[in-house]
């Protein structure tokens, strides 16, 4: 027989093996929790590298109707390189100004117009961009060689570090250009700017971004009622049954659809990732249905250099609602509190694009609840929203309550989060939050289903089953009926169901220990 001190030491060798593993769950566990909120941050705070070929470069360019009507008509090919040589011209000239790169302005600009770049001091903390330019044709010679045009919509972009902070000069600035034809290449010989109209952001003494000169005054939009989002990863698949996703919205009591439209980069806009907006918005349109366009959410990238297809896709979907949408949402989750002043700028100049597109159809912003609105943008919006956890009891953005409020509900997918994920506990933090929203404001619950069969935000699953949150989805459902967590919803949990399988690994191994001692035969008990 093994002693009774024996006997505790076993187990005690158990008890620790199982606690040393839980304690490294709990450890990997906090360092996921430290990523997530370290890689949350805005990265735009730092210069960034001026492209020598800008994103979409053969985009960026819109010709008006020629005013030059003489002698020589300019050829399509010749108009192309015209174009193609002004960009890179004003790439060379972002290049030099943050570089001191002399290459492309040699390759670009020609007489005058050479020199009076190349007498731009280099500074490592300036960049410049453009995102856009409006050509008319004002000279051509007979024998071709040199052209003139106006660009009456130069869209600039410049961004400049100092200690006390960053500021991004958003303008758009007319400017006569005259180019020249020289060893078969041509190049800016006059670049000469009559005016401009800013929109400045700069960051404050607190860090806060501070917008001034946004001319933008959104209409007020019109009250919604609940709604369910759309996920691009959704119905931008073309397996999806857009018609059964929107029936089904309309099934739970939904009143609207918030569509969001996917994350595009260059590569992508030629593959006409829109494609299957239109068939969204009229199937949403079609069972009577409001719409909210989201266009991009706060992973969207924001420096300026992104810009152009940013443009592009937002461009796209307004033409293809055509003025049908509620509500545009800017972006989604924008962080007041930590938000860069190039997503301020980016944000500021989305505003402008939609304000020009869709003069009649109201703006948002979703600010993540307890963050402060920058209050340019804010004022410019014609409705406030606030995106916050399902399970948020609070909402209030500056004392005053938002119009619309954006939830995000528990993913019910499989993890290692100590938050329960399973159906259950999804609806009892859309219920949570639900009993706390003031009865008129419009509010969207989750997503219409789960993309993928492991789970997700969605109020079905991937293939249509009603989760418990989908009878929260309906005005006046009966939050009540949802109860509260359970043991079994803390139990479903990887992080739990491991640390309990190791503790009780750890507890058969004390036994063990005890058994293989006690069949060696051990010293007696002692007296």
């Amino acid at each position: 027989m093994t002693t009774l001190t024996t006997a505790k030491r076993s187990i005690a060798v158990g008890l620790l093996v199982a606690l040393v593993v839980a304690g490294v769950l709990v450890i990997g566990q906090a360092g996921a929790i430290i990523q997530l909120f370290g890689s949350g941050a805005d990265t735009e705070d730092a210069l960034h590298e001026v492209d020598a070929v800008p994103t979409l470069a053969d985009e960026l360019v819109v010709w008006e109707p020629d005013a030059w009507t003489r002698e020589r008509v300019l050829e399509p090919a010749t108009r192309v390189e015209l174009e193609s040589a002004y960009v890179r011209a004003w790439a060379a000239l972002g290049v030099h100004q943050s570089t001191g790169e002399i290459d492309a302005v040699d390759d670009t600009f020609s007489g005058q117009a050479r020199d009076n770049v190349l007498a731009v001091p280099a500074d490592a903390d300036t960049a410049l961009w453009t995102t856009g330019h409006r050509l008319t044709l004002t000279f051509y010679s007979r024998d071709g060689s040199i052209a003139a045009f106006d660009d009456a919509g130069a869209h600039v972009v410049r961004e400049v570090s100092t200690a006390a902070g960053t500021t991004i000069i958003d303008t758009i600035e007319p400017y006569s250009v005259v180019m020249v034809l020289e060893d078969g290449y041509w190049r800016v010989q006059q670049l000469r700017r009559s005016g401009q109209d800013a929109a400045v952001v700069t960051t404050s003494p607190a860090g806060h971004p501070v917008i001034v000169g946004l001319d933008v005054a959104s209409p007020t939009a019109v009250p919604g009622g609940r709604a369910l989002t759309y996920p691009a990863e959704l119905w931008t698949d073309d397996d999806t049954d857009i018609a059964a996703d929107i029936a089904g919205a309309v099934e739970l009591g939904a009143d609207r659809v918030r569509v969001a439209l996917p994350n595009v980069t260059a590569d992508e806009l030629d593959q006409n990732p829109l494609a299957r907006l239109d068939d969204v918005v009229t199937a949403i349109i079609g069972r009577g249905l409001q719409l909210d366009l989201v266009l991009f959410d706060a992973q969207t990238p924001a420096d300026p250099g992104s810009w152009p297809v940013a443009d592009a896709v937002a461009r796209e979907a307004l033409r293809i609602t055509d003025g049908r949408a509620r509500v545009v949402d800017l972006m989604d989750g924008v962080d007041g509190e930590g938000l860069s002043p190039a997503r301020a700028a980016f944000l500021a100049h989305l505003a402008g694009v939609v304000a020009g597109i869709a003069p009649e159809t109201a703006q948002t912003i979703g600010w993540r609840a307890g963050s402060t609105p920058v209050a340019a943008l804010q004022e410019a919006m014609g409705e406030s929203t606030v995106v916050a956890p399902a399970g948020t009891t609070e909402f209030a953005v500056e004392g005053a309550i938002p119009a619309s409020i954006v939830l995000e509900p528990a993913s019910t997918a499989p993890g290692w989060s100590l938050r329960p994920h399973t159906p259950h506990a999804q609806a009892v933090g859309v219920a949570a939050s639900l009993r706390e929203v003031p009865v008129g404001t419009s509010l969207a619950v989750g997503d219409i289903r789960d993309a993928n069969d492991d789970g997700g935000p969605g109020v079905r699953t991937a293939d249509g089953t009603l989760k418990p949150a989908a009878a929260l989805v309906a005005a006046g459902a009966d939050t009540a009926s949802v109860g509260d967590l359970t043991v079994a919803d803390v139990a479903a949990t990887r992080f739990w169901q491991t640390t309990a399988a190791v503790t009780l690994v750890g507890m058969l191994a004390g036994v063990i220990l005890l058994t293989r001692r006690r069949r060696r035969g051990g010293p007696g008990p002692r007296r």
